[in-house]
């Protein structure tokens, strides 16, 4: 769908939704239009809602009412509009043409597509393809492993409809995005057509809905439950450290989805349902099909009751708070246990020990330069090197040039700043540990820790 079709339907809604005020309004009155406080797939967001408002007042449908100092009369979500009726009604009946004529065109699709079905041999079997009045596991073998969750998701979203199906059809719609797994979709489509598990009357190419019939709700719910426990059970525990590897990237990956649906929960004050960004979660180089296993198991897990994958976002429904919270808390949890049981054992296998850390403090008393207690220098009061020195312990770990050093002792240097920190006793290691010094710029370091082992004797 263009933008453009986008727009004109959204328009087409809220001034539908203005008419029924108007309707329920007295002639004369401020027509009183709320925003409703909704999320999810389809609906229009109230921002949207706002921005459509302002448009059709730009076409001289309706002022939306101030008081005398220019002030929006209404709450942040209720608009009071006084309807300009000509121009108003003019626009009602534009969008409402533009919908049925959009209307008019889907039904010739599916007009097109019924006779194309028609036209094509009932008996048509591929010789890839299963027999038809295959079994359940017949179907499952016809498919390798890695593909049977995409499978699986499919099948879930037929027989949610046959539920309410009054004569057997349903009218599906495909749930992957633009792209090869919409293509892989509707081959699946084809593919239990063929199979004899279901009718394939056509798709409407423009919404994506397929028209589906003569479903065999035996075998497919026979494929989902056969998916559902090959799936539970496929989860064993690690024997070996590389098992520990794989085991704790799948604990990451969940960890990461977590993570990202907590955001999307809390940012949208924890209400029963959110849409959570498919970017955010194809992280790391992860597909959609592997986000799609993860989201299955939270909610197997009873985190929500529902999901359904879009263009770009997943629709999570009815969230458990509870639930999600204890789950949120003890993945993060496992996570960090294990990630820390493999860095430890992978030290061990690598035979890698830390060295050993000495650390060292200096202080700066009674012109006194100590090192952990032991004195190396006593500079000269208020000399050259007592007030460079008296300056860098007073701000530690940072760089400043010979000029910064200059201006904050209030002295032009004589001495080199390489000079002046031999002076103050750090020469070889010691110099090594707590300075970086080159002709223009200095940096004390102070404390340190450091695997080199100083001599203060």
């Amino acid at each position: 769908m263009t933008p453009e079709e986008i727009f004109n339907r959204q328009v087409w809604e809220i001034l539908q939704d203005i008419q029924e005020e108007i309707l329920a309004t007295e002639v004369g009155k401020p027509v009183k239009y709320r925003i409703p406080n909704a999320m999810g797939v389809g609906v229009i967001q109230p921002d949207r809602r706002i921005k459509i408002l302002y448009k059709l007042q730009e076409k001289k449908a309706f002022e939306i009412q101030r008081n005398a100092e220019g002030v929006r009369i209404g709450r942040s979500d209720l608009f009071y509009l006084i309807i300009n009726p000509l121009k108003f009604n003019d626009l009602y009946e534009e969008f409402r043409q533009k919908s049925d004529s959009k209307d008019e065109i889907h039904e010739e699709i599916i007009k097109k597509q019924k006779a194309e079905q028609a036209l094509r041999p009932t008996s048509f079997t591929p010789g890839s393809i299963l027999p038809v009045n295959t079994s359940a596991e017949e179907v499952i073998k016809s498919f390798s492993p890695r593909s049977r969750f995409f499978v699986l998701m499919v099948i879930r979203g037929i027989l949610r409809l046959t539920d309410f199906s009054p004569d057997g059809k349903i009218h599906y719609q495909t749930q992957s995005p633009p792209g090869q797994l919409l293509i892989q979709e509707r081959m699946l489509l084809d593919k239990l057509s063929v199979m004899g598990l279901l009718s394939h009357y056509g798709e409407d190419g423009i919404f994506g809905i397929v028209t589906l019939g003569n479903i065999n709700v035996e075998i497919l719910r026979e494929v989902e439950s056969n998916l559902t426990n090959a799936g539970k059970q496929s989860t064993v525990k690690p024997t070996s450290m590389a098992n520990d590897s794989l085991d704790r990237r799948g604990l990451e990956k969940k960890w990461d989805v977590l993570q990202t649906i907590w955001s999307s929960y809390e940012a949208s004050s924890r209400v029963g349902s959110i849409l959570v960004p498919i970017a955010a979660l194809t992280i790391k180089g992860r597909s959609p099909e592997e986000i799609d296993q993860i989201i299955e198991g939270l909610r197997r897990s009873g985190c929500f009751a529902e999901w359904e994958r879009k263009d770009r976002w997943y629709n999570l429904e009815k969230l458990d708070h509870g639930t999600l919270s204890e789950t949120h808390d003890k993945i993060g949890k496992e996570y960090k246990e294990l990630a820390e049981k493999y860095q430890n054992e992978r030290s061990l296998t690598n035979n890698v020990s830390a060295a050993p850390k000495f650390n060292y403090k200096i202080t700066y008393e009674s012109r006194e330069i100590l090192i952990n207690g032991k004195p190396i220098a006593r500079p000269n009061f208020d000399g050259e090197n007592d007030l460079v020195f008296n300056y860098l312990i007073l701000n530690p770990n940072q760089k400043f040039t010979r000029k910064q050093i200059e201006e904050a002792v209030k002295s032009k240097l004589r001495k080199s700043l390489s000079k002046i920190v031999e002076n103050l006793g750090f020469k070889k290691d010691l110099r090594k540990i707590f300075f970086n010094v080159s002709s223009s710029s200095i940096q004390f370091n102070n404390p340190v820790s450091t695997s080199l082992k100083l001599d203060l004797n």
